[in-house]
């Protein structure tokens, strides 16, 4: 074996641990040998030609040692060719090795991979571009839509059509026939991207992603790893996300993509939940990221930002994600200038239960906003703290506002313990001392609460108020089995801002 061979192979080696995301150990000594490689031989010229990768005019015949994943990243960075000289130092060959690994740009001939190595020193290793630009147009361009080319693409791309392309990928488990069609499926999904044309990306990818599911060989999958990467980037994939507030089939097909990519799919998710232009679009992306699990430093982006329903939506996926991780910051924002963002951060704080959280909720119980003590009190009550009793209590005897009252009332029968339900019974009744006082409205709220409660005594206490004197009274009793208009909003994150 030449030594030219040496160094491609291990530089392929070098280049597909850093796309499969092998351990840094592993990467470490791949890199020692390929240095000693390196050292050892003449300057190396690596070129790709089709999927075999060309070792100073020596095709490497190796496989499965990344040899036709270093050709994919060399011809999709549109490289003609890559010397590496024999005084390459380790820092070199690792910073070119990590930029061939990376997503290859749209024209990175003289612009993305070209200026991605400025600065890392690389006076031992060279490359040229392939600069003829007919063969760029002829890869972007649709089949159809220039006659007279057909013969040459067909000769550039091996393949009629787009449905030719996605038949052979079905019917194919050979590795390199996989890599060569998804390399050829790129122009098509590019060329859908830069018309925003969703629809035609979505259907691709949903076709890309069941042959893969229907691929069981370890080489093939690996494949299909590799050119995924750059069918389903984030500027082509992008255009999928609007699909999901169409409804229907649009949004099916593209909830099955996004399901397919991970936390890209879930950062662009993200990124269009601030403009979902309905209440329905907002509720169908929150549900899906729901089901994605965002990574917590994503929540944690929406948390710090400067716009008020951004962090609320943070605040609403912490909450249905119980992200724990999260509760430091999430804590601060129950004090949150806008009583909008302060309502959700009592909810997310809520569901982490730990003291510190209890802490925060309770302090809430007093907030200038009356929306946001009801919030406050529906989810201490939830929480069924030991001491939660006590301290809706407390702020009973303090709360003037009727709708929090009420939900001050709701959270006692929430606690369901004896206790709670004996404080509901007699704050219902005419008269008494329980709370020093019996307003209209602290009665009405009793009655609110108890409705809420599943209890036997709870029904045989709102039945004995049947003929009370007090029509209001009367009045709560007869919307009992009603919940309250602001608990109901209070459990709905996605009303229009104006609303909220």
């Amino acid at each position: 074996m030449s030594s030219a061979i040496a160094v491609a192979e291990q530089f392929a080696r070098l280049v597909e641990g850093i796309l499969l995301d092998r351990p840094e150990a592993l990467r470490e000594r791949t890199l020692g040998a390929l240095l000693h490689a390196v050292i050892q031989s003449e300057p190396t010229t690596l070129e790709p030609r089709l999927l075999d990768l060309i070792a100073n005019g020596e095709v490497v015949t190796t496989r499965g040692a990344g040899i036709a994943e270093l050709a994919a990243q060399i011809r999709g960075h549109e490289v003609k060719s890559l010397t590496i000289g024999p005084d390459a130092s380790p820092a070199e060959l690792l910073a070119v090795a990590e930029q061939l690994a990376r997503e290859p740009e749209r024209g990175a001939a003289a612009r993305g991979f070209a200026r991605s190595l400025i600065g890392v020193g690389r006076s031992a290793i060279e490359a040229t571009y392939d600069s003829d630009p007919r063969l760029a147009d002829i890869m972007r361009v649709t089949p159809t839509s220039l006659p007279g080319i057909d013969s040459t693409i067909r000769k550039e791309r091996g393949a009629d059509s787009l449905s030719a392309l996605l038949a052979e990928l079905e019917a194919t488990q050979s590795p390199n026939e996989i890599a060569r069609i998804l390399d050829l499926l790129v122009p098509y999904a590019e060329r859908a991207a830069d018309k925003r044309e969703g629809r035609p990306i979505a259907e691709l990818l949903d076709r890309v992603f069941r042959a893969r599911a229907a691929t069981k060989s370890e080489g093939a999958l690996r494949m299909y790893t590799i050119g995924v990467r750059r069918l389903a980037r984030g500027l082509i994939l992008q255009h999928v996300v609007p699909l999901i507030g169409q409804g229907g089939d649009d949004a099916a097909l593209a909830v099955a993509v996004l399901r397919q990519t991970g936390e890209l799919g879930a950062q662009l998710l993200v990124d269009r939940l601030p403009i979902a232009d309905t209440r329905a679009e907002r509720r169908a992306l929150f549900n899906i990221l729901v089901q994605l699990k965002p990574a917590p430093d994503l929540i944690r982006w929406l948390l710090t930002d400067p716009r008020w329903f951004v962090v609320r939506n943070g605040l609403d996926l912490a909450a249905e994600l119980k992200a724990s991780d999260l509760e430091d910051a999430c804590v601060p924002l129950v004090k949150h200038e806008d009583e909008r963002v302060r309502r959700s951060a009592v909810q997310a704080v809520g569901r982490f239960a730990t003291p510190r959280s209890v802490r925060a909720v309770e302090g809430a119980l007093v907030d200038p906003a009356p929306q946001v003590r009801a919030k406050a009190a529906v989810t201490l009550g939830a929480s069924r703290h030991p001491r939660a009793t006590e301290r809706l209590l407390t702020a009973i005897s303090a709360e003037q506002d009727p709708e929090v009252l009420t939900a001050l009332h709701v959270a006692l029968a929430a606690m369901g313990t004896p206790e709670a339900l004996a404080q509901l019974i007699e704050g219902a009744k005419p008269g008494g001392l329980l709370f020093k006082r019996k307003s209209t409205a602290l009665r009405v709220a009793a009655v609110q609460g108890l409705s809420h409660a599943s209890s036997p005594d709870a029904r045989k206490a709102l039945d004995a108020l049947s003929d009370d004197k007090d029509p209001d009274v009367r009045a709560a009793l007869q919307r009992a089995k009603r919940p309250s208009r602001a608990i109901e909003a209070m459990s709905d994150p996605f009303l229009p801002p104006e609303t909220q």
